[in-house]
């Protein structure tokens, strides 16, 4: 019966970070993208999870602190709706109601509570083998669709893998590398994951995607490497031709296009600054009223 409930655990697992490749889809007009498979689909089986397991789930210090949030998000957006209601004399922005925005985020976090409550407890009766099979299962899947999106299908923009966009692609690739890399111990096997890694960044071309890369395995290596100066310095020095050879032209003809035609980093510039405004105007947080900020 034990191995039964492992091999069960095991089995929810690897669906539910399996669905976590699929972000942001398009699938029916009607009913818009998908934000999270793994969050809204699974939301059933989540919460039956949640629902049979009530005295041993909540218990995570990730938990405890994701609740108080939302308890902070219900007092601020209350808060919030009486000043936009009595004194900014309107709940209308870009012609979304402030209330109902509110309403929807909250639902948003519970629903990402219940997920992750889910999630930690299936994950609780796994040991680091069947988590490492489980990981290399899904970034092998992602590495072979890569290769059917890339080869077979012969795509020749950036690579999107099962999200909408190549940013998303990068930084999804770029977690699940890490954590491959992580519990895999297989000197032969690590180079295999770091090689495919470095491919799948070059064609998804996500800008910042491969500077979080570089810099975080700039710090790792420090981190592994901390008694071995030697060991330090050449991790460097092959970041550094790494990212000299592969990726710096790619990067900065893509820079230069995104100022020309006034794509992402233009637009995620001017979110930076809505973000720095609306920290300004609403230092305790906007809850649902944070698309004022793109109004200043």
């Amino acid at each position: 019966m034990k191995y039964k409930h492992e091999y069960i655990y095991t089995i929810l697992a690897f669906i539910y970070i399996f669905s976590f490749n699929f972000q942001n889809l398009q699938f029916f007009p009607e009913i818009g993208s998908i934000s999270m498979i793994g969050e809204y689909y699974l939301l059933p089986l989540s919460f039956l999870i949640c629902i049979f397991n009530f005295r041993k789930i909540g218990k995570t210090k990730i938990s405890k602190i994701y609740k108080y949030y939302i308890l902070y998000f219900i007092i601020l957006n209350v808060l919030i709706n009486i000043y936009f209601y009595f004194f900014y004399s309107k709940m209308q922005i870009y012609e979304t109601n402030v209330l109902i925005k509110s309403i929807q985020l909250l639902f948003h976090f519970i629903f990402q509570l219940i997920s992750l409550e889910a999630l930690f407890f299936i994950l609780k009766h796994l040991n680091l083998l069947k988590l490492k099979i489980v990981m290399n299962l899904n970034y092998l899947f992602l590495f072979f669709y890569f290769i059917y999106e890339k080869y077979i299908l012969k795509e020749i923009g950036r690579i999107k893998l099962l999200t909408s966009e190549p940013s998303d692609a990068g930084f999804l690739i770029s977690i699940i590398f890490f954590m491959v890399l992580f519990l895999n111990k297989n000197n032969i096997i690590k180079i295999f994951i770091f090689l495919s890694y470095v491919e799948m960044m070059y064609f998804i071309g996500s800008k910042g995607a491969v500077i979080t890369f570089v810099v975080s395995f700039g710090i790792w290596g420090i981190v592994i490497f901390k008694k071995n100066k030697i060991s330090i310095i050449i991790s460097s020095i092959s970041m550094m031709l790494i990212f000299k050879f592969l990726y710096y032209e790619q990067l900065l003809n893509s820079f230069v296009i995104d100022i020309k035609k006034f794509t992402s980093l233009v637009t995620r510039s001017w979110s930076i600054v809505s973000a720095i405004g609306s920290f300004l105007v609403f230092p305790f947080g906007s809850g649902g009223a944070y698309l004022v900020s793109y109004s200043f």
